[in-house]
């Protein structure tokens, strides 16, 4: 009888385990309606004017300042990438690599400059995986995948080092 009623009692319980993933799994809906939402303005701001034949950026005398913060992240910065050019943003975590894009894409707005840009894709650098090991995301939508197609992928990602550690 004791064991019984012990086990109606944690069985009782099992539902509210799935509350825990849900406040979990808002804060990651939240974030990513916040990044959607700009892209589903019904009055999308103006697009951003084009830079001269042959620049996909040009950048000029721009000044931006985070929420927060007095000192400007950014003061009379003056930037031309040219079409098929490669740039490379380096510095440590926080140092405002990903503010140059956003304000490119034309997310957050600067506080002086001005900016003109070729149209362009962007894959941004939040990527969340799906809570699984590797085998799971590598394997999301085709379940029976064998381990040597696994190494194939990881080595032509230049990820097989990083997963072997």
């Amino acid at each position: 009888m004791l064991w019984i009623r012990s086990t109606s009692a944690l069985a009782a319980l099992e539902p509210f385990a799935l509350l825990r993933r849900g406040a979990v799994e808002f804060g990651r809906s939240a974030r990513s309606a916040a990044r959607l939402s700009p892209a589903l303005d019904p009055d999308p701001p103006a697009a951003r004017p084009l830079p001269p034949p042959g620049r996909a950026v040009c950048i000029e005398g721009l000044r931006y300042t985070p929420p927060g913060h007095t000192t400007p992240l950014f003061e009379g910065l003056t930037l031309t990438i040219a079409e098929d050019e490669h740039v490379a943003l380096i510095g440590p975590s926080g140092a405002g690599k990903s503010t140059p894009f956003a304000l490119i894409l034309g997310e957050i707005a600067p506080d002086a400059g001005t900016i003109a840009a070729l149209p362009a894709a962007v894959l941004g650098q939040r990527v969340e995986l799906f809570r699984n090991g590797m085998r799971g995301n590598l394997t999301l939508g085709r379940a029976n995948v064998e381990d040597g197609v696994l190494w194939r992928a990881l080595v032509a990602a230049g990820l097989d080092d990083v997963v072997r550690a």
